[in-house]
């Protein structure tokens, strides 16, 4: 529904229409603009413009419904939305106080010639240098996000506070929890980072759903910054919106299995319980 509503806004201009039927071809296959030039007989500097107007249609378009702001409900806003989502990760990756996990992703595109000095070095930057440069951190550390209070583990007496599974390149922090390093560890350091492990699986697949659907990601994007930026919001959004459609996986069968969706997207984890 969402993407066919910015399909008819396109529609009503001829040029960005041309631009919608050739924008998937782009992003993704991640084809050159010279090819797609080719095929629609186009000249390659119209081409340029009509898929950066055309991502950012959809950009302003779908970001709304599928990338809120916070006081918008999609996103969680309260203690209660946020425990809803610590008792999914609890009872399908077995590990409590969870209320989320975050990654990285690196977009390579070709540096500018005047300035490649300056990109260079933020290349180099790792997702934990972005992440403590972003808003989310600063609004993790001012609790803007009304992340629930400490609760106890199962079985426990003391108290300890909810957290966002992490990688070993983020700092970690009151709730920012990542693995110990993976050397001389103790038996029950490597059980929690085979936890944490499985908990961080839901946003290593939905990285890489998303650059395997889009895949132009995969690839050195000759483009400007501006524009690497607006391609990349656009896949972002439409990645999001064509999630939400198709809530399912498919079975070692290739049967479509839909027990393996529920509420917020998070696919069940196999793992060490006694199963009925």
């Amino acid at each position: 529904m969402y993407v066919y509503d910015a399909y008819m806004f396109v529609v009503g201009n001829r040029d960005l229409f041309a631009g919608f039927v050739s924008d998937p071809s782009y992003l993704a296959e991640g084809c050159s603009m010279q090819e797609i030039a080719w095929g629609y007989r186009l000249g390659k500097a119209t081409v340029h413009i009509i898929i950066k107007e055309t991502c950012g249609v959809l950009w302003e378009k779908l970001q709304p419904l599928e990338l809120p702001n916070p006081t918008k409900k999609k996103t969680p806003t309260t203690a209660a939305d946020w425990l809803n989502i610590a008792k999914d990760f609890e009872s399908t990756c077995n590990i409590p106080n969870v209320i989320g996990a975050m990654d990285g992703k690196h977009i390579v595109f070709r540096a500018p010639k005047i300035d490649g000095s300056m990109w260079g070095v933020n290349g180099r930057v790792s997702d934990g240098g972005v992440y403590c440069q972003s808003t989310l951190a600063k609004a993790i550390a001012q609790n803007y996000l009304n992340i629930p209070e400490d609760r106890c583990l199962p079985g426990r007496n003391k108290l300890v506070p909810h957290v966002i599974l992490a990688d070993a390149a983020f700092p970690l922090g009151e709730h920012i929890m990542k693995p110990y390093p993976f050397r001389n560890l103790t038996n029950e350091q490597k059980i929690y980072n085979y936890r944490l492990s499985r908990g961080r699986r839901v946003v290593e697949n939905a990285f890489g759903i998303l650059a395997n659907r889009f895949r132009i990601s995969l690839t050195t994007i000759n483009l400007s910054a501006q524009k690497v930026q607006i391609i990349t919001l656009a896949a972002r959004v439409l990645h999001s919106s064509l999630s939400a459609e198709n809530l399912y996986m498919v079975n070692d069968d290739g049967e479509i299995d839909d027990s393996y969706v529920f509420k917020y997207g998070l696919s069940q984890q196999s793992g060490n319980r006694a199963k009925d």
